[in-house]
């Protein structure tokens, strides 16, 4: 059985962070799957923060374990904290997304996207 590549440099993770997204932004329907929308954009927030890692010499946190949010990011750690929690009620809590939930996801993406883009570029 193969196994899954894991990305090895920020550049990997910066693409990881676009295809999730685009995913968010034009794949995924909010309305007919919310659970996946938020996932996606807890997802793409996740490569983000991982490729900054990479730029900086930091460890990259695992798939599973808390985000551990160094001092750099500490401006923006209650949302990207309120966004891991929200998926991890998702995935491993069964519980569905709210329509208010997908606007504090869409919301938090934007505010840590404008933090991080000018760190990763």
């Amino acid at each position: 059985m193969p196994t899954k590549r894991l990305p090895v440099d920020a550049v990997e993770h910066k693409k990881k962070y676009r295809r999730n997204k685009d995913f968010f932004t034009k794949g995924v329907d909010k309305n007919e799957y919310p659970n996946w929308y938020v996932t996606a954009i807890f997802f793409s927030v996740y490569h983000m923060i991982c490729a900054y890692y990479y730029k900086i010499g930091e460890t990259i946190p695992r798939s599973g374990q808390d985000l551990r949010i160094i001092d750099d990011l500490r401006g923006i750690k209650s949302e990207i904290q309120f966004l891991e929690k929200k998926v991890r009620i998702v995935l491993y809590g069964g519980l569905d997304v709210k329509a208010r939930d997908i606007g504090d996801a869409k919301d938090i993406f934007e505010v840590v996207e404008s933090c991080m883009l000018k760190k990763i570029s």
